[in-house]
C-alpha cells in the first residue's frame, strides 16, 4: 500500500510577503504587487482493502462570526489529498498613483491506477449549523471517501492588475482506476449552514471514491482605494 501525496508549491515575488502553507499573501505600499503559484496534486498506484469501516467528518456549531480568511481539511478515509491554497497580491495606491498588481495561480491533479475494494462501508460527512454570520474567504474539504483528489483555491488580485486562473492551468489527469463496492452507504450533507454570511465560500465533500473535486475562482478588481 502506498499513499498519495501533495506537493504545493506558492510564492510571491518583488514585494513583502507573508507565507503560511496553502496561503500566500503579498503587499505593497508603493505600486506593485504580485503573487504567483503552482501545485500538484498526485494519488496514483494505491491498493485499499477496507471491510465493515466506519468513516465519518463532523463539522457541528464552528466557524460561526468569524472574520478573515478559514480554510478546514477533514478526511476520515485513507489516501485524499486536499488543499485550499490562496493566493492573493495587494496594491496600496494613492488616487493619482498608477498601479500594478498580478497574480497567478495553476496546477492540477493526477488519479491513476488505483484500486479500491469496499465491503459494507457506513461513511458519512456533515457539516451542521456552522459557518453563520461570517466575513471573510471559507474554505472547506471533507471527505469521509478514498483516494480522492480536492481543492478549493482562490487567485483575488486587487488594484491595477489582473487574477489569472485558467481551465488549463487546473488540468486534471485521469487514468483508469478499479473500485468494486459492496453494500454500505454514503452521505453528504450541509444544513443550517453559511446563513447571512458574505464573502467567497466554497466546499467540496465526497463520502465517495476516486473523485476529483475543486472549486476555482479568480477574482480581479482595479482601480482599488483603501482608506
Amino acid at each position: 500500500m502506498s499513499n498519495g501525496r501533495v506537493m504545493i508549491w506558492l510564492v510571491a515575488a518583488g514585494v513583502a510577503l507573508l507565507w503560511s502553507p496553502g496561503f500566500a499573501w503579498a503587499q505593497s505600499e508603493a505600486s506593485f504587487a504580485a503573487g504567483q503559484g503552482s501545485y500538484l496534486s498526485v494519488v496514483a498506484g494505491n491498493s485499499l482493502l477496507e471491510v465493515d469501516t466506519v468513516s465519518t467528518d463532523t463539522i457541528v456549531g464552528s466557524g460561526n462570526g468569524g472574520t478573515g480568511i478559514i480554510n478546514v481539511n477533514q478526511a476520515s478515509g485513507s489516501m485524499n489529498d486536499q488543499a485550499n491554497l490562496r493566493a492573493i497580491a495587494l496594491s496600496l495606491d494613492s488616487p493619482d498613483a498608477t498601479g500594478t498588481t498580478a497574480i497567478s495561480l495553476g496546477g492540477g491533479a493526477v488519479l491513476g491506477d488505483n484500486q479500491i475494494d469496499s465491503t459494507r462501508a457506513l461513511r458519512s460527512d456533515v457539516i451542521d449549523s456552522s459557518f453563520q454570520n461570517s466575513v471573510g474567504i471559507i474554505g472547506v474539504n471533507q471527505s469521509s471517501g478514498n483516494m480522492n483528489t480536492q481543492r478549493n483555491v482562490l487567485a483575488l488580485a486587487l488594484g491595477g492588475g489582473a487574477a489569472t486562473l485558467t481551465e488549463g492551468e487546473l488540468a486534471d489527469l485521469r487514468a483508469p482506476n478499479s473500485l468494486t463496492q459492496e453494500g454500505g452507504s454514503r452521505i453528504d450533507t450541509i444544513t443550517n449552514s453559511f446563513s447571512n454570511t458574505q464573502g467567497i465560500v466554497q466546499v467540496t465533500q465526497s463520502a465517495g471514491d476516486l473523485n476529483v473535486l475543486g472549486n476555482n475562482l479568480a477574482i480581479s478588481l482595479r482601480e482599488v482605494i483603501l482608506r
